[in-house]
Order: structure tokens, then sequence, then C-alpha cells
């Protein structure tokens, strides 16, 4: 799958290593849910949510009490790198080269790989190799197909290793080279990606000439352009593609990517790009990590989610958030999860169980807002309205939601939130899409 790293001033408000991705090189479109038909045929409007006896608070001291539960990101049943091999790639005069291939051969064996990636059935990294080609690329606009070429060469003339299936090429990018895909370009579009290439593995490789010449192989790889001179953005944009690369390689034959509830995906995604990186690009869950001498991205756990924990591995905080009940329903002509409907002169309720993984220091105050492309938590358009029963809230409680839409209301699909704030820099948003019809 091709992902596509938004240069930061493009996600301003987000992270600076904010991540796109796409499974082609054309611009993020919106999703299913953000063309609503207004007359109701697009989106099943059965009730939201029983808030009638459902609504009893749960014994407070049983961690985490019951709630609706963290989704998984999707298992499509396509190939992922289970025993990657991890191919440095520098140009002559990099001069972050040495710290590149250190990084390269720590990442794979740490906690972090053994919290975010490992728990999807990949094994600890290994070392492919370290190569540096001559500079050949410097102040060129190179097509993203011209590049594939180019690696093509390489392998051919043995500067760069014969890949296999496990293989996936590191390409650090020099600083005035530009790769472009279809019109979007490196450095000012985006700031990384990765996606797979077609190789020819030269015959003496492979044991001896076939009739059918050179086999090939479709190998992984991710461009790491040099869009800043700071050797913490470089392993945090790495870390995020090699995430994604190793769970979701192939843009044909898609593996791990949350596409049953498309609310948890960044709303600058618009719904579609939802890689184990992708995720966990925005605050609260976005965030870095240190491991060791690197500064790393957190990625997505199906593990943690499942527990209840922080999905954004790793993480050091207890976990906690008010979990907004609703059931799969057919958004765009497929089953989504995440999502609650209302129709323009009426109103809903939908349920809510606030839960923890652990004691907190104090009680959580609640509050309910949309979020915008830029991951900022905004105040409700006019003609929508949400109250909550409760606004105070601790582990086992349960509240209802109720939102209400005027007859004047714009039809749209609205990414809403529910923030449970502990304190000022503690606190975690449970999304929905709200379609209003």
């Amino acid at each position: 799958m091709k992902t596509w790293l938004l240069v930061a001033g493009a996600c301003a408000g987000v992270l600076t290593f904010a991540a796109c991705s796409s499974s082609d090189p054309s611009p993020a479109q919106p999703s299913d849910a953000g063309t609503v038909d207004a007359g109701g045929a697009d989106v099943d409007i059965a009730p939201e949510a029983d808030a009638g006896p459902d609504v009893v608070d749960q014994d407070p001291n049983v961690y985490p009490s019951k709630h609706q539960a963290i989704p998984q990101a999707d298992n499509d049943g396509g190939p992922i790198i289970d025993h990657p091999k991890l191919v440095t790639v520098t140009f002559v005069g990099d001069p972050l080269r040495d710290q590149l291939r250190a990084f390269a051969h720590a990442i794979g064996s740490t906690p972090w790989w053994h919290e975010t990636i490992g728990t999807y059935g990949v094994a600890d990294a290994t070392n492919g190799g370290d190569f540096e080609l001559p500079d050949t690329v410097s102040h060129q606009t190179i097509l993203d197909t011209d590049f594939a070429a180019f690696v093509n060469q390489q392998v051919a003339a043995g500067a760069l290793p014969a890949p296999d299936a496990q293989t996936l090429y590191l390409f650090y990018i020099p600083a005035t080279t530009i790769i472009d895909a279809n019109g979007i370009q490196t450095c000012r579009d985006l700031d990384a990606y990765h996606s797979t290439m077609v190789v020819a593995v030269p015959t003496s490789v492979d044991g001896g000439a076939s009739d059918a010449g050179s086999p090939v192989v479709e190998v992984a790889y991710a461009i790491l352009p040099r869009c800043t001179t700071m050797i913490s953005d470089m392993t945090i944009a790495a870390s995020h593609e090699i995430g994604e690369a190793v769970t979701d390689p192939k843009a044909n034959d898609p593996a791990i990517n949350l596409v049953s509830n498309d609310a948890w995906i960044p709303v600058f995604f618009g719904g579609r790009y939802g890689e184990i990186g992708d995720l966990c690009n925005v605050l609260p869950l976005g965030d870095t990590y240190r491991e060791g001498a690197y500064q790393v991205q957190r990625l997505w756990s199906n593990a943690a989610a499942m527990a209840s924990k922080n999905p954004c591995q790793p993480a050091t905080k207890p976990y906690f958030g008010a979990a907004v009940r609703t059931t799969p329903r057919t958004v765009g002509g497929k089953k989504k999860d995440g999502h609650i409907a209302v129709k323009r002169g009426e109103s809903v309720d939908a349920v809510i169980d606030f839960f923890s993984e652990a004691p907190l220091s104090q009680d959580v105050t609640l509050k309910v807002g949309m979020i915008d492309i830029h991951g900022t938590f905004n105040s409700l358009p006019s003609g929508v309205k949400v109250t909550l029963s409760r606004t105070t809230v601790h582990n086992g409680n349960t509240l209802v939601m109720t939102i209400t839409a005027a007859k004047n209301a714009a039809a749209a699909a609205l990414p809403l939130a529910v923030r449970a704030t502990l304190t000022p820099s503690d606190f975690n948003d449970w999304p929905v899409i709200l379609s209003v019809l």
C-alpha cells in the first residue's frame, strides 16, 4: 500500500510527522461517509441505542469496566513481511549515513518493535546490509516509476542486493532530490511513503539462466527524502513507514488496515487510510516515543486495543475513554461501525460507558466536539446540539448522549469525538461519525 507522509505544513496542528496513506498516488478523497444521502437511503438510521435499562453504572472497582470495544485494524488476508530484512540505502555524502545505518540495525529487536509490529506475527528484523550509492540523483526530479528502473539497474550491477519477499529497502534520498508520484512530490506534498516495485533478480543470483529470463520479485521499499536535517525526524518517518510496509506491503493485496470503523482514521485522511502508522498520527493518540537512542512513532496495536489499553503503543499512562455504543450500519454500501445517524428535526440517544484500565488520580470530565482536518477539537456546527446526561465520570459510569439536529441543519458527515480529560495534558477522544440526514 502506498503511504503518503504529508509535510508538516499540510496538516498544521497535528504532529510534525503526520502521515497520509493512499492505495494510489492521487490526493486523499472524502470517505464514503463524507457524502450523505439527505433522503437517508445511504445510511441505516435504525435507533442508535437503548437509553433505557442499559444505562446502569457498573462496579467502579472492576478495571476496565465493560465498554464498546476499541476497533481492531482489519486483516484483509494479504501477505505481511513476517521475517523482514532491512536494507539501508544512502547516497555518497549523506551526513546522517552512520546514524541511519545504526538505527536500522537496532530498531528491529527493541521493545518498541515487540509492542507494535511484533504483535502482528512479525519476527525481529534482521540486517539486510548497508549500501551507499554514488550520488547521481541530486538536483533532479525523478518519477517514482523511473526510480524503480534505477533500482533495477543498481541490482543488476551488483550495487544493491537482489531482493526476496522479505526484503524492505529503505532509501534515504538526498536533500536536493525530488521523487514525483503522479504529481505528488516529496518535501512539498509528502515527507515519505512506502510501496512495492518489481525487481529482476540476476540469474547468477537465482542459480542459473532460464528461458523466461531473470525471475522477478515484488519487493517492498520506503522512500525517505531529506525534508529535514534532524535525525529524529528521519527516524520517526522511517519507523512509520517500516511499520506499515511490514504489515501492509501490497496495495493490490491489502493486509493490516482499518476499514470497518473509519471513525478512528484521522480526519485529514478522509476516512480512507487506516494503516498502523496512520491511525496514530494525531494527538491525543499520536505521539512520538523514545526508544533507546532513537525517536520513533507510536503504532497501532490490535493486542493493546483488545486489552482496553492505549491502541497506540508503546504507552506509559493508564488509558481511559468514553466509549460510545454503536452498531455496524450500511454507509456507502458497506457495513461500518463507529457511525451514528440523525434526521434533521429529530433527536437520537447513544449510550456511553466510561472506562479506565487502572485507577485514576481523579474523576474525568467529558465534552463533545468536532475534530477538523488539522486535528483540532472544535465546537459543533450550527444546527447540531449534543447534551450529556453527566459530564464528570469515573470507571464504570454510564451516561446518555442526546444528539439533536435542527430542521435547518446542513446534511453532512461530521467527525465527532467525546473527549475525556483527566488533566490538560492527559486526555483521550472516542471518535464517531455523525451523519445528519
